[in-house]
């Protein structure tokens, strides 16, 4: 894998950013104060193929995090190369929202539901997310990613970096086969046991002497049964004959009944009918006058109603003003009574005690006379409020004798409605009632004058049963000999299927031994123990290069893959590591923070070249992410020299770091800055 270039929005400190990688050269340094996003560039890199980074679990959940605060969503896209063929990953992701993932091939569009497009991904890369940590990228603080793991972890790295993890599965469709198979063998000795199981163990002679008894059986049943027919047929004639006389007399009696229970019936209707008539309630009376003249009294007592209130209108309306007039008066008393100036407002003379108790009386006597003139009206008031209630009850009791007039009127007219309706009822039930009585008297006739058959019994049924029972007993014959003809059959069919299925199971046996044979050549102990076998030399030797360099030769470590137990011996799969130094092996824990750093290094490295070798997985890039503060100015001379050595390797190195010895080893240097309105922005250092 080769980048070309990452263009990122909203994502963390990047609000807008373009960063084109083909102009970075063979080996770059990215520089950059803490914060600025330099390792930004890795996550952005490994949220774009794997959406995964290392704020996120396993899944992806708290990608919402990365989100720029001033942003609602972050889109990356991210173009690389592998083998000459050019590949672009598009991701988006909003608030709260599932991401959108387009994948492009050549240009050519392979994008399908996400799932399916991050397969696609993942089988272009032929690595997971762990194991790119644990070859291209030595990330921040994460060197010892690798070595740290357990053994079986570590095994588990190796597999894929190896791609022998797909025998597992070529083991497994082997196990499922060789189980299919041995299921199908099962199945077939079951068929065959239940065949031997289930047949009937007479010889075929003793079957077909059965069959003979039971042929001679059938011949005397059908010979017995010619005879009762014979007899059976007399009976019956005799049978119909008189069958068909008490048919015809039980008409006659039906029918003399049916028009019997019709005629009374219609009769008991007219009955009722003529009833009803008598209990009919209509009068001949005229409701109309009396309720319009009831009508014209009540519109009249309305009007009277009407125009008592417009009186009493008119004279609350006077009252409503001599009120004013007398609180006019009212308020010009009470200031005038408590004037306390010289000079009066009311004539403009030189105001005494006389002169204001004069006008105090003048006010005081208009008061009077406006109250006199509001009694007056007052009483006049109650007057036609008097009157008004003696219409109004008047009215109201006019109004009760108006509802009861219509009342009865309606009453009277459905009493008509029924009555109209009855008479014509009546009508046609008289007309039916003598149709229905010359019906009944026909009939009555040809009853009282038909013939009295006496009641006789046939035995027929008897000669019906035998015939029956015969029959029965003939097809129950008849069904036992092709049940037995059956038997004979399928004993020959079960010596055909048996044959059948011993071949059968004996060509799944070998298959059988040849799947088995698979599972063991795809089991950890078959091929892909050769592999590593065979692999683990190489990659060690070219770990063991980049170790020497950085310890000055004095270094090397030793891949071990398997090992016996303590108690049971038994060899089990493993990938411990053995360092060795001019103080021969130690353990890996006791080494310095700056040995340890070597060793990972190394180790990262040598996987890195190792898988370059591989065929569909070509790592062209190189991560080195800090990871240098612990070494002394040797080491770190060691490490400069490591990373230039690789760039016949590697195509391209990407080294991120603070340290200033690092950053003037390197002629490539790319700053990372980051600015409020800009957020991270890249630019190449001359």
């Amino acid at each position: 894998m080769l980048p070309k270039y990452l263009k990122v929005k909203g994502f963390r400190s990047y609000i807008d950013t373009v960063i084109n990688f083909e102009n970075f050269g063979n080996t770059f340094v990215v520089l950059g104060e803490n914060g600025a996003g330099k390792s930004s560039i890795i996550e952005m890199i490994t949220t774009a193929l794997y959406w995964v980074n290392s704020c996120t679990d396993t899944k992806g959940v708290g990608m919402d995090n990365c989100i720029n605060s001033d942003c609602d969503h972050f889109e990356i896209e991210f173009c690389f190369t592998m083998n000459n063929i050019e590949y672009i990953v598009k991701v988006v992701k909003y608030r709260n929202e599932a991401r959108e993932l387009e994948f492009y091939i050549d240009g050519v569009n392979q994008s399908e539901k996400v799932t399916e497009t991050q397969q696609k991904i993942n089988d272009v890369l032929k690595m997971n997310y762990n194991t790119f940590l644990d070859t291209v990228c030595i990330g921040q603080g994460k060197s010892s990613r690798f070595m740290s793991k357990k053994p079986a972890e570590r095994k588990e790295t190796l597999m894929q970096i190896l791609d022998v993890q797909k025998y597992e599965k070529y083991e497994q469709l082997a196990k499922d086969k060789k189980k299919e198979i041995k299921n199908q063998m099962d199945d077939l000795e079951q068929k065959i046991s239940f065949i031997s199981s289930s047949e009937d163990s007479r010889t075929d002679e003793e079957i077909k002497q059965i069959i003979n008894d039971y042929k001679n059986e059938i011949h005397q049943l059908e010979n017995e049964n010619k005879t009762l027919k014979s007899k059976l047929d007399t009976i019956q004639k005799e049978k119909s004959e008189y069958e068909a006389k008490k048919k015809q007399q039980d008409t006659i009696i039906h029918n003399y009944h049916l028009n019997k229970n019709a005629y009374e019936k219609v009769k008991n209707k007219l009955d009722d009918i003529e009833l009803q008539i008598k209990n009919n309630k209509f009068v001949d009376v005229d409701y109309e006058e009396k309720i319009d003249n009831l009508q014209n009294e009540l519109e009249d007592k309305r009007n009277k109603i009407s125009d008592l209130k417009d009186k009493i209108s008119d004279i609350k309306s006077k009252v409503a003003v001599y009120q004013s007039k007398n609180d006019d008066i009212e308020e010009k008393y009470n200031r005038f009574k408590n004037y306390d100036k010289s000079i009066c407002e009311l004539c403009g003379n030189e105001i005494t005690s006389e002169h204001k108790e004069t006008h105090l009386h003048e006010l005081k006597e208009k008061k009077n006379v406006n109250g006199t003139k509001i009694e007056e009206l007052s009483d006049k008031i109650h007057n036609l409020n008097q009157k008004g209630k003696t219409v109004s009850s008047e009215g109201k009791e006019l109004s009760q004798e108006l509802k009861q007039l219509q009342v009865k009127q309606k009453n009277n007219l459905q009493y008509k409605s029924e009555l109209n309706y009855l008479n014509k009822s009546k009508k046609d039930l008289q007309e039916q009632l003598s149709s229905s009585k010359e019906q009944f008297d026909m009939a009555n006739k040809m009853y009282l004058s038909m013939e009295q058959l006496e009641e006789k019994s046939f035995d027929d049924e008897q000669y019906i049963n035998q015939i029956n029972d015969n029959n029965d007993k003939i097809i129950e014959d008849k069904t036992e000999i092709s049940s037995l003809k059956t038997i004979i059959e399928n004993k020959k069919k079960n010596k055909d299927l048996i044959d059948k299925y011993q071949k059968q199971i004996k060509s799944l046996k070998v298959k059988h031994t040849d799947y088995g044979s698979l599972v063991t050549a795809f089991g950890k102990t078959g091929i892909p123990a050769s592999i590593i076998a065979h692999d683990i030399p190489e990659m060690e030797e070219e770990t063991n290069k980049i170790l020497k360099i950085l310890s000055n030769d004095s270094m090397s470590i030793q891949f071990i893959t398997s090992k016996k137990t303590a108690t049971t011996k038994k060899t089990v799969d493993t990938l411990d590591i053995v360092v060795n130094d001019m103080n021969g092996s130690r353990a890996y824990e006791t080494y310095s923070g700056g040995e340890k750093f070597r060793i990972d290094f190394a180790c990262h490295i040598g996987m890195a070249k190792f898988l370059t070798k591989r065929a569909g997985a070509s790592i062209d890039f190189l991560i080195v992410d800090e990871g240098l503060g612990s070494q002394d100015d040797f080491a770190k001379q060691k490490f400069i020299e490591s990373i230039h050595s690789l760039q016949g390797i590697f195509k391209q190195i990407m080294v991120i770091t603070h340290i200033q010895d690092l950053q003037n080893a390197f002629d490539n240097r790319v700053l990372i800055e980051k600015t409020p309105l800009k957020g991270s922005t890249v630019q190449i250092m001359n």
